[in-house]
């Protein structure tokens, strides 16, 4: 059994505009009917409906979000009348793993060269004794974020897929997400698999996401796309010649109007910081991960594994325009996608970044409120 978090997410909504101050909460003429206390501990549901939204924390997810709302802003003045009580939770998060296993993740994560002179033997570098392949980088940073990450449940997707052809990925996954067994089995595909293939990194992402839309689980749900290089494998039939980033952007953009926060790591010095941004900007999640070092990877994963549990479900979406404050332990949270809050893959979710998420996890707050429809004020006076 899973374990969840403890606390309670009181969501202050305003029902209708007005003038005058915010009414206090225990005034029982605004006031809505009490709802029952969420538990910390309830199981795991094993169908409902598919979750939307997912979980943020990397640059640029608040920032631009494509929902309307304002933050609050230090000094403004509220103007609220009829205020409602309702409760929200922090929300448990399905990570799908789609991870590029191309001949050149037998490179050198530290340089454009193979440590294996048998794979490559054109490109070999020159000290293959100490080289650490972005393979081998890979499993080791896997294995201790699985490890330290019992909230989340793992999946995993590969590509190009095993037993197939070089620009061929099958439907489905190789490990399905919340198997009980998830870690020990994604650990033991990729201590089983050889780098090879090509990196048909946009069929990879139509697959990953047509597997989560079959999911009938309740838990948010977010793509972890981890690759070395430019994608290929484009065109009506599939080449290795015909480079294939544009139709890479459009299905990480279709994973993100699915529901699916994508996040993005480059791993090694042949990434493309401009693709893999691109990359992240069409997945909902701003600034790619860059990782040159088994260190750096180890923290990436890490970053994101953190920013995976700061996601809050709303019991329903903010109305279209509707102005968002956010506050944490009464104090109002800034909308800032490196340190604040912003929204997840729908409106429905709130996501706490840097700071806000490391004080939400060491110390969880009694409360997080949302104001909406109204002009937040920087601090709320709550009994």
């Amino acid at each position: 059994m899973r374990r969840l978090f403890p606390s309670l997410l009181a969501i202050l909504v305003e029902a209708t505009m007005g003038c005058g101050r915010i009414p206090p909460l225990n005034d029982a003429a605004t006031r809505a009917p009490t709802i029952g206390d969420v538990t910390s501990d309830a199981p795991r549901k094993a169908d409902g409906a598919v979750g939307t939204g997912g979980a943020g924390g990397s640059p640029g997810t608040g920032g631009a979000s494509r929902f309307g709302g304002a933050s609050g802003a230090a000094g403004s003045t509220a103007s609220c009348t009829g205020t409602v009580l309702s409760v929200a939770t922090r929300q448990p998060v399905d990570v799908l793993l789609v991870l590029d296993r191309s001949g050149s993740m037998d490179y050198s994560i530290a340089e454009e060269c193979s440590c294996n002179p048998l794979s490559n033997p054109r490109v070999v570098c020159a000290d293959t004794v100490n080289c650490i392949t972005r393979w081998t980088s890979l499993a080791t940073a896997l294995d201790s974020s699985l490890s330290s990450t019992p909230n989340l449940f793992w999946g995993l997707k590969l590509y190009s897929s095993p037993n197939a052809r070089a620009c061929e990925v099958l439907g489905g996954v190789e490990v399905p997400l919340g198997a009980d067994d998830a870690r020990t089995a994604i650990q033991a595909q990729i201590a089983a698999i050889t780098p090879a293939g090509e990196t048909p990194t946009a069929a990879a992402m139509v697959a990953a996401t047509a597997y989560l839309e079959t999911l009938t689980d309740t838990n948010s749900k977010m793509i972890l796309l981890v690759t070395d290089g430019k994608p290929n494998c484009g065109g009506e039939q599939p080449s290795v010649y015909e480079d294939d980033v544009e139709g890479t952007v459009d299905a990480i953009a279709a994973a993100f109007d699915a529901g699916f926060l994508v996040y993005v790591v480059g791993i090694g010095t042949g990434a493309s910081a401009a693709n893999m941004d691109g990359f992240a900007q069409a997945g909902g999640t701003g600034t790619h991960y860059s990782a040159q070092s088994p260190g750096g990877l180890t923290m990436a994963l890490e970053s994101i594994s953190k920013a995976a549990t700061c996601t809050f479900s709303l019991e329903s979406p903010p109305p279209d325009g509707a102005a968002v404050g956010v506050y944490l332990d009464k104090n109002a949270v800034p909308r800032d996608a490196n340190d604040g809050w912003g929204f997840g893959a729908s409106s429905q979710t709130i996501v706490l970044h840097g700071s806000y998420c490391d004080r939400a996890l060491s110390e969880p707050p009694e409360s997080l409120q949302v104001l909406l429809n109204c002009d937040p004020p920087p601090s709320l006076i709550l009994p």
